[in-house]
């Protein structure tokens, strides 16, 4: 068996419809069902069942919440049961077919799908059908749920996998009803509980070529002083859970400053760039738009709906370009329908998502050059240096103490533990070098001292050079000036004979006369 088969392939490798309970097996093959095995329950337990508890737990709240009777709200619970059992028959027929991975994988992606349209159902018919379609899919998820467990591997295993399984079930199952719970009390209603059950881990990754690009975009445009902002769209790949910005251009835009209701904005011109943007690279596709904000503003839901004639689902990024900005300069937004308990008219509003900055390997390298080359013209070489050595040192001086503040805190229990801080700090303090022994601190001299020995003689080198350069430069220039001195002379003597030939004919021709 190849270790490096995609988990999606489990199916097609065991064949549809068999099992190998049983089979002998090698050493290198359960190693591979081993990390199938793993990806597989990751990705079908951490990152699904809170969906489906969360459905199981609150399905009746938002129908009373919309204004359906309570009467008619009961029926919801019968539906999602009869339409789940349906899906339990019906998967025994399919797996058979096409195999269990094969199966349940698409009805937890639609099951996590379906958490995404249950805000948005508002009336009874859209109510029943949510729930007809979550109960036929949470049906087939609980079908499958454990036949991984018995197709890889051999049956002497199966009890360790399925508590595998389990345990991976029980974490959604006793987090995921009470953290909803925890959002409905503080936002007052559940469309908040259905979209942290849709976008809970989906995590926004801003590169540095977009923030470059967005502070140059408004260096350009806007004025000092000036707090107008700009806009632009941002391109990349959205993975569902994982939204990748890798690039972004700018597009015109002017808004009222005293009425935020008022604001021009040319999407033909976005149509004609990302056209462009496509031939250059297909695979960065528009997923959102950014402003520099520094806050959300009046405009910005209407601006949102501009773009999605071009995404589904947009994303929202403000980065903040004030230099004395602290910390990570995105906040990354979703727009969403708030539903209100009170059967009032809903409102749309946004829904913060984390972001964070990741670069890769060619993105790190010129940063580093630009950071590198960035100088200060109405400084000295010297000055400069000087000043990134300050800065630099202060930086650290501020690093270590928010580590000593940190320490004292725990050691004081006013904070708790955090063990991976205190591994990354051990690794830290294990690199230094232990000044006490003699031993260490000679080495440290001796080769602290060979270092600046080649300095020194490099310096010397360079100076003997520079004199060799400097006195040779002299010679050619003293060579240079004394022929130029001979050819004058020359000159002088060629001009002084032809006066006196001119003279000597002068005077012959007057003598003739």
């Amino acid at each position: 068996m190849d270790d490096a088969r995609n988990w999606l392939d489990i199916d097609s490798f065991y064949g549809s419809g068999q099992s190998h309970i049983g089979a002998p097996s090698t050493a290198t093959e359960d190693s591979g069902r081993i990390a199938q095995f793993g990806c597989l329950q990751i990705f079908r337990l951490h990152a699904v069942l809170f969906c489906f508890f969360i459905g199981v737990s609150w399905c009746l709240h938002p129908a009373e919440a919309v204004g359906v009777p309570e009467t008619f709200s009961l029926y919801l619970v019968s539906i999602r049961g009869a339409f789940s059992g349906i899906g339990r028959l019906v998967t025994g027929y399919i797996v058979d077919m096409l195999g269990p991975v094969n199966v349940s994988v698409p009805m937890t992606v639609s099951m996590v799908l379906l958490t995404f349209l249950w805000p948005l159902a508002r009336t009874q018919s859209s109510l029943i059908a949510i729930a007809a379609l979550y109960g036929f899919t949470s049906g087939t998820y609980i079908a499958t749920f454990q036949m991984p467990a018995y197709t890889l591997g051999d049956i002497e295993d199966v009890g360790r996998r399925a508590g595998m399984m389990m345990t991976f079930a029980a974490f959604g199952a006793i987090a995921g009803p009470p953290i909803s719970g925890a959002i409905y009390q503080a936002s007052g209603s559940f469309a908040g509980v259905g979209y942290y059950a849709a976008l809970a881990a989906t995590t926004v990754i801003v590169h540095p070529l977009v923030l470059l690009s967005v502070a140059d975009h408004h260096a350009r445009s806007i004025s000092r002083g000036s707090h107008k902002r700009v806009i632009g769209v941002l391109l990349g790949q959205d993975n569902g859970k994982t939204i990748n910005v890798a690039n972004s251009f700018g597009i015109p835009f002017e808004e009222d400053e005293k009425d935020s209701k008022t604001w021009f904005l040319d999407h033909n011109y976005i149509e004609g760039m990302y056209e462009m943007f496509k031939k250059v690279n297909a695979r960065e596709r528009m997923i959102g738009w950014y402003h520099t904000g520094p806050k959300l503003r009046a405009s910005d839901q209407e601006i949102n709906e501009l773009f999605k004639r071009f995404v589904a689902r947009p994303v929202m990024v403000i980065v903040d370009v004030r230099p004395q900005t602290v910390g990570i300069p995105t906040d990354a937004y979703f727009a969403v329908e708030e539903i209100k308990d009170d059967g009032t008219e809903t409102r749309k509003t946004f829904l913060h998502v984390p972001s964070a900055i990741e670069a890769e390997e060619a993105e790190e390298i010129g940063v580093e050059h630009l950071l590198r080359d960035i100088k200060d013209s109405t400084t000295t070489t010297l000055a400069t240096r000087v000043a990134e050595q300050l800065a630099s040192l202060r930086g650290l001086q501020s690093r270590l103490s928010d580590v000593q503040k940190y320490l004292v805190d725990v050691a004081a229990g006013t904070m708790p533990v955090n063990h991976q801080i205190v591994y990354h700090l051990q690794d830290a303090l294990n690199l230094l070098p232990d000044l006490a022994d003699p031993a260490a601190t000679q080495s440290f001299a001796a080769s602290t001292n060979d270092q600046m020995l080649v300095v020194y003689l490099s310096s010397l080198l360079r100076a003997v050079i520079a004199l060799h350069g400097l006195v040779d430069n002299k010679s050619t220039i003293g060579r240079a000036e004394v022929e130029e001195a001979k050819e004058k002379e020359k000159e002088k003597r060629k001009t002084s004979e032809k006066k006196e030939k001119e003279t000597s004919k002068n005077e012959g021709e007057q003598k003739g006369l």
